[in-house]
């Protein structure tokens, strides 16, 4: 703290006035002394005292701004003529005060930095759009099934009489090949077209029997590398090969298959489809491109008569997928694991369907309600599934499902895993339900069927006790044990004929309060 005030003198000069005089030359020494220590230590200290100090706006100091201002005054060149401003140099001071020569450098100089940054942006969109499909395709083939986008499209006809039978997608060219050809005609082509645009490139034809149909197109590259298609030019079951690069067209090659399959990179698989059921035949895909088919498994589909007409199928990681929907049909799908169970089906709505291409394709089809639908196969892109959907009897419209931002279609049947809920039996030769609260039943979940019972009454072994629905029947006889009263065990059997028997007991004295439960679960074909 200074010393001021200092003492005040009297009006004699005499001792006193001295030493007051000289104790007021000190302390004002110490107080300058002092004062310089402050102001030292105040330049020294973080308080700002130049203009190069103070920041002030968008990380300029204010010493950058007066000179940014003076440079931009200085440049500054008004050539008037008494009414208003000819012209105006400013311009070729930038933001950072630099002062271009003319305005021509800082416009070049402006854009270079402006196309830097736009490539720059265009490489981390491209990064992002990477990343968003990563993260919204389906992580299985079961997931997202009812979000869909449309793809392309392009004219079902170009030829009056030519129609699409099925179509398939290349993804190493990214190229649409589609199977088209008269009804019972004679000639197949095969047209290959640009799957971004659906622009067409380029056909070739093939020589088939009346009434042979190529409803799926599966392709491969041979050890020559030429571009290799799955057709059928014959009516008989079996199929060939035709080499597209050089035309050659192979003999039939006797096996399973019909003019509806499909393949992966494992395996080939055909159904034949009748009135009242579909039976699946399972190829190796290697077996099938050398021309010497070796069947991997058979089975018989868990078939809903009255789903939709079936139109196509497709392998896809394990599942076998089938695309229905006759003309002015409905749009429907359906999956099913390699065991032949239906695991689920979805009949879709049209106008959601419509509404769904509109979203890609702007007004594509203007009565959502009211247009004619048609289903021509199935396929794979990238892990999805695609439906090859015909619209008003004019275009082909590619519908991707599996995707997760896709637009969700609406279901007009419940989807299902086909599973009947718990139904009841019959039972039979003085038979009855052990407990009223729990009575005999049955139920089937796909190719599942599960019986559950527990019965008194039973007299007489080597008698049938129960009986269910024929058609759930396994196609030989099951036998199997359960226990009994007393801890003893019975031998019971699920046969062919939609009735189950009780053999035998090894209980030494059975009445008609013996209690036989039995639960037992099996799988058809």
């Amino acid at each position: 703290m200074p010393n001021y005030p200092y003492k005040k003198a009297g009006s004699a000069f005499d001792r006193n006035f001295r030493n007051s005089y000289n104790d007021n030359l000190e302390d004002i020494a110490e107080d300058i002394s002092g004062a310089y220590g402050d102001l030292r230590a105040h330049i020294k200290g973080p308080a700002a005292h130049t203009s190069e100090q103070i920041i002030h706006f968008d990380g300029l100091t204010v010493s950058d701004e007066i000179e940014k201002a003076k440079n931009r005054i200085n440049n500054l060149i008004l050539n008037a003529d008494g009414t208003n401003i000819k012209e105006v140099v400013d311009a070729r001071v930038d933001d950072d005060g630099f002062v271009y020569p003319v305005l021509k450098e800082r416009l070049d100089a402006d854009k270079g930095e402006i196309k830097t940054q736009l490539e720059a942006n265009k490489n981390q969109l491209a990064e992002m759009y990477k990343t968003v499909e990563l993260i919204t395709n389906s992580q299985d083939a079961l997931s997202y099934l009812n979000n869909v986008e449309a793809i392309t499209t392009f004219k079902a006809r170009e030829e009056a009489l030519f129609w699409p039978q099925s179509a398939n997608i290349n993804e190493l060219t990214n190229e649409i090949y589609v199977a088209s050809q008269e009804n019972e005609g004679t000639e197949l082509r095969i047209e290959i077209r640009d799957l971004d645009t659906g622009s067409f490139k380029e056909r070739k034809s093939i020589p088939i029997e009346s009434g042979a149909y190529t409803e799926g197109l599966s392709f491969f590259y041979n050890d020559q590398g030429n571009l290799c298609f799955i057709v059928k030019a014959s009516k008989m079951s079996g199929y060939n090969i035709f080499n597209y690069d050089t035309g050659e067209l192979s003999d039939l090659i006797i096996a399973d298959v019909s003019s509806k399959y499909a393949a992966n990179k494992y395996y080939f698989a055909s159904i034949t489809v009748n009135q009242s059921s579909i039976h699946a035949y399972v190829y190796t895909w290697e077996s099938i491109k050398m021309g010497n088919p070796v069947l991997y498994t058979d089975f018989t589909v868990d078939y809903i008569p009255n789903l939709e007409k079936v139109q196509g199928i497709t392998l896809n990681d394990g599942f076998l997928f089938m695309s229905h929907g006759k003309s002015n049909g409905r749009p429907a799908i359906s999956v099913y694991n390699l065991a032949g169970e239906l695991l689920n089906y979805y009949i879709y709505t049209k106008d959601s369907l419509a509404s769904a291409i509109n979203k890609k394709f702007s007004n594509f089809i203007p009565n959502i309600y009211n247009y004619n639908f048609e289903n021509e196969s199935c396929c794979v892109y990238k892990g999805d599934l695609v439906a090859v959907q015909v619209v008003n009897n004019a275009d082909v419209v590619l519908v991707r499902h599996n995707r997760m931002l896709g637009y969700s279609l609406d279901v007009n049947v419940n989807q299902s895993r086909k599973d009947t809920g718990w139904m009841g039996t019959e039972l039979l030769n003085g038979a009855t339900a052990y407990s009223l609260e729990r009575l005999p039943r049955i139920r089937r979940i796909g190719n599942k069927i599960r019986l559950e019972a527990e019965l008194k009454g039973i007299t007489t072994m080597d008698t049938e006790y129960i009986s269910y629905y024929p058609e759930w029947s396994p196609d030989r006889v099951l036998a199997f044990t359960i226990p009994t009263s007393g801890g003893y065990n019975a031998v019971c059997q699920i046969q062919p004929n939609g009735k189950v028997k009780i053999l035998s007991t090894r209980h030494p004295s059975p009445d008609v309060n013996s209690w036989y439960p039995i639960v037992f679960e099996w799988y058809l074909n």
